[in-house]
Parts: structure tokens; C-alpha cells; sequence
């Protein structure tokens, strides 16, 4: 039977709770996901504190509507769990989203993921074989996962996979495996063509993570330079939802004028048989596809060079597309800080000693590729290399960071 993904647009937010309610009766309902006295576990993204009006996290009304709804089947328990960004506290994020009031008249349970029991959990990846991941996410009946829709600056979307992986981990493993941050090596030859680490890990992870319904919160959604976070609402007016998540990602991928093969993280999923991100192998239900598509834009960046001050030099070498972007934007957000400091020269890829061996001033190597082959200077671990504070550091700055941690 072909995967089943209901989509619709609506801009009219006074219609959103039964709009989610008519998107997952397309699929059959919420009565073949929930059954009488089952534990629920509700995902959104709530990665921060910023309001849904920015796209930046879920609305809370998708949210309450979905509990109402697995009330409404006969759950005995509903929580709605997330693990904030890194840096970030999850319970201050869901105040500031309103979600303890959301809470307290849904009857539902805030939980912090992060602060859960977490259980070692194997998994087939390049690079890492195993990684910490909250019990409770094993332990109950029905996972429901919220996403909002995005592009995104190092995997060029994000959406369900993303969400219900990197956004359940605590902030230990966002260094350690996420990003790989540490003694780590970088991703081999053969593969690194095919992603980055982030990439292959998201597909690692929704390999082993139950998913039993994901609903897609576009209303909102966020695109443009500085997404997921810094970037610009959408205003999209789009939901979908589905209960093959792959299916949902490359659909949705579609509808803001994207090629899900084009998506690292997409296809890996499918190669490991999570979905199917084949569109004609996909039955899409609701409004027609070309009639409501809303192209987003990127959030990748693929020339980061007029970014730029004059003091700062880029040598830029078999880098993939993550690493770059994402320096791309540490270059714009701080370029009055990188003006003062004199030659400054980042190194990303996998670049030669040779390249680099003869410049003066500060080196900065930027990712685990970078590192391979240092000549002096310093180093930003990672892949992707996350934190901001580890380039001020890589700098001789560090006093001069502040809290830019999302």
C-alpha cells in the first residue's frame, strides 16, 4: 500500500486546531494511531523561546489540538516532550512559547527530555556506534512528532527526521554525536560525498526512534539566511501529515519547491528503508500539490566570500556545503567583532598543508576535515562545527563572546 500524506493551506489561524483535526482524518484518523489508555509522547519543536510567529517553533495551537484529539481516543496519559538547542533550558523555552499554560488546561505533562533517564541505544553509523537517547521515548504507546517546516542551514531542510532525532537529544550528545565534536575522525572519503556527519546521524537515529504520526506545523515556517532559527516566517499557511515520516519530509520538501533527492538526510532515511521518498510512490491526499506549492528559500549558502571583511581571508577546499554555510553565517552575525583583529584566515575542507603553510596571521581550521592536515593556528571541532563560542576561542577572543547559543 502506498505511503499516505495529507497536506492542506489555510491562512487563517482561528482555523488551525481543525484543520489539524481534517488533516489527520484524511490519513484514516487519530483512531488508528491511538487506542484506549495508551501513554502518548507529543514532540514539537520548541527549540527556543521564540514565539511560533517568527516560524521558529511549533504553534501552540497544532499542539493542543493533537491532545485534544489523542484524548479525545482514550489515551491515559499525554506528555509533550522536547530537548531545546544546545544551551538552551527546555522548561524556560516552553514558557516563553506558552506552553505551561498550554499544558495546564489540556491536562497534558511537560517533560524535559534532556533531563530524562537516558538509555544506550546502538546504531548503524559511520562514525559513531551507539548514543544516549531519553527513555521515555521507548516506553510509551504512540510518539507523535511536530516539526515545523524549514529550510535549514547546514541540511538544507528541516522537518519530521530532523526533529525527532537531533531535537530528543540531550545536550551531551548534540556535542558528542550530532556534531561530532572531540577526537573524532572525519567522515570517510566514500561517504562524506553523500553529507555530512549530522546528515548520516539523523538517518541513524529515525532508524531506531518509534515515530507513529508526524504533522508537519507550516502555518508559520521559516526560510531564508540564519534558518531554523534567525531566519525569516514564511507565513506559508501549509500543514501536512502522514505516518511514514520520510514520505512527509519528501512531500513537503516538494511543496516549497525543493527535490527531496537533493536532501542528504532524506535519502539516507530511505535507503535504510525508514519510508519512501519516491513522489510517485506517495499518495497525497487534501489539497493538490501544485496548487498550493510555496517556494521557501534556501538557507544555505554557497559563497561565503563577500561575506567577508577585507582582513579576513577564506581558503576553501573540498568543503561540502554544511561547513561553508554555516561559517558563512558565524561571518555575517560577527564581521564588526573580525574587523578589528588584522589577517584573519579560515580553512575549511579537506585543504593541503601546502595551501596554507606560507600564510601569516591568525589560522583558523574550521570543521573536522579542516583538521586533518593543521599547520599551526587553531581549531573548531565538529561536523558540523556548532558552537560559536569555540570560533572566538579559536580566535584568542574568547572573552569577547557573549550568549549567541541558540
Amino acid at each position: 500500500m502506498a505511503a499516505q500524506v495529507s497536506v492542506l493551506k489555510d491562512h487563517n489561524r482561528s482555523k488551525l486546531g481543525s484543520n489539524i483535526k481534517r488533516l489527520i482524518e484524511m490519513i484514516g484518523g487519530i483512531q488508528t494511531i491511538v487506542r484506549p489508555s495508551d501513554t502518548v509522547l507529543i514532540k514539537p519543536n520548541v527549540l527556543c523561546g521564540l514565539k511560533a510567529e517568527t516560524g521558529a517553533t511549533v504553534c501552540p495551537e497544532t499542539t493542543a489540538a493533537i491532545v485534544e484529539l489523542c484524548r479525545d481516543a482514550g489515551a491515559s496519559t499525554v506528555m509533550i516532550g522536547e530537548a531545546s538547542n544546545w544551551g538552551i533550558d527546555t522548561m524556560e523555552a516552553f514558557r516563553a512559547c506558552g506552553y505551561d499554560n498550554l499544558a495546564e488546561y489540556t491536562g497534558s505533562e511537560l517533560v524535559d527530555l534532556k533531563m530524562d533517564e537516558q538509555v544506550e541505544v546502538s546504531i548503524d553509523d559511520p562514525i559513531h556506534n551507539s548514543i544516549l537517547l531519553p527513555k521515555t521515548v521507548f516506553n510509551v504507546d504512540v510518539v507523535i512528532d511536530i516539526p515545523v517546516l524549514k529550510t535549514h542551514n547546514q541540511t538544507i531542510v528541516s522537518i519530521s527526521l530532523k526533529n525527532l532525532s537531533v531535537g530528543i537529544c540531550n545536550d551531551q550528545m548534540k556535542k558528542s554525536r550530532i556534531h561530532s565534536i572531540g577526537l573524532y575522525r572525519p567522515l570517510p572519503d566514500e561517504l562524506r560525498v553523500r553529507g555530512s556527519e549530522l546528515d548520516f546521524i539523523i538517518a541513524s537515529l529515525s532508524k531506531v526512534l518509534p515515530c507513529h504520526l508526524a504533522v508537519v506545523d507550516g502555518f508559520f515556517g521559516m526560510h531564508g539566511f540564519g534558518s531554523p532559527i534567525k531566519g525569516e516566517p514564511a507565513n506559508a499557511g501549509l500543514l501536512a501529515a502522514g505516518t511514514d515520516r520520510v514520505a512527509v519530509d519528501a512531500v513537503c520538501t516538494d511543496l516549497i519547491g525543493l527535490d527531496p533527492q537533493r536532501i542528504p538526510h532524506i535519502v539516507l532515511s530511505g535507503e535504510k528503508e525508514i519510508g519512501t521518498l519516491k513522489l510517485d510512490e506517495i499518495q497525497v491526499v487534501g489539497d493538490p500539490p501544485e496548487s498550493i506549492r510555496t517556494p521557501f528559500r534556501e538557507a544555505i549558502i554557497e559563497d561565503i566570500k563577500d561575506l567577508a571583511p577585507d582582513n579576513v581571508r577564506i581558503v576553501c577546499e573540498n568543503a561540502c556545503y554544511s561547513c561553508v554555510s554555516n561559517l558563512g553565517y558565524f561571518l555575517k552575525e560577527h564581521r564588526e567583532q573580525l574587523e578589528h583583529l588584522g589577517p584573519v584566515t579560515f580553512v575549511i575542507g579537506r585543504t593541503p598543508a601546502s595551501s596554507v603553510e606560507k600564510i601569516k596571521g591568525r589560522i583558523v581550521y574550521y570543521g573536522n576535515c579542516a583538521g586533518i592536515e593543521m599547520y599551526g593556528g587553531g581549531f573548531v571541532p565538529g561536523c558540523v562545527p556548532r558552537s560559536r563560542r569555540q570560533v572566538f576561542e579559536a580566535l584568542g577572543i574568547g572573552e569577547q563572546y557573549q550568549s549567541y547559543e541558540w
